[in-house]
């Protein structure tokens, strides 16, 4: 869960950025209109992350199967599900924070550029103003959808739910501003 963010950065950097940048969706104007095209790229990059670590969790569910051989198939199986659901989850508003980064350049590379920087910048910050006020730096740490983190790692259902609701907030805000610059952007 650690490497959500920096695999996810690199997976959904271009949503948009390649074809703002090319001119393509100029072609695309006129078969569809701009919510089909932003939310169509956002639900893709979900599906590509989500695919990611189905795959993933598959892979840990076979090796636990194969180490383990006393375990409890149900346990494992509910285990697995949470799991991978806490996955997908958590990675979605990381997804919708580089649907922002991708709009506002026409490069997928600089989108990713972007969106590692914003990311490595905000830790940064967070850090250093946590040496003179713990405070300050709490509710910096709300800008990114790390604070989301311990619900999905005790693997319990209802902090699940309570970080896939926080979660939702987060790609609601993130999504909102990208649509935003989306729709004025000149493509």
């Amino acid at each position: 869960i650690s490497t959500i963010p920096m695999f996810v950065l690199f997976a959904a950097s271009d949503q948009t950025a390649n074809d703002i940048g090319s001119l393509y969706m100029r072609f695309l104007i006129p078969r569809c209109h701009r919510s089909e095209l932003f939310l169509a790229r956002f639900i893709g990059a979900c599906l590509l992350v989500a695919l990611a670590y189905a795959a993933m969790t598959a892979v840990a569910l076979v090796l636990a199967f194969v180490v383990d051989a006393n375990i409890s198939t149900p346990a494992l199986l509910s285990n697995a599900f949470l799991a991978c659901m806490s996955l997908i989850i958590y990675a979605i508003p990381f997804v919708a924070l580089m649907s922002l980064c991708s709009v506002v350049v026409g490069s997928a590379g600089l989108s990713a550029l972007i969106g590692i920087c914003f990311y490595v910048v905000i830790l940064v910050v967070v850090s250093v103003v946590g040496i003179k006020s713990p405070q300050a730096s709490e509710w910096l740490g709300y800008l990114l959808p790390n604070t989301t983190k311990p619900w999905f790692i005790e693997l319990q259902w209802t902090g699940a739910l309570t970080g896939s609701l926080l979660a939702m907030i987060y790609a609601i805000i993130y999504g909102y501003l990208g649509w935003t610059l989306f729709k004025k952007r000149d493509i």
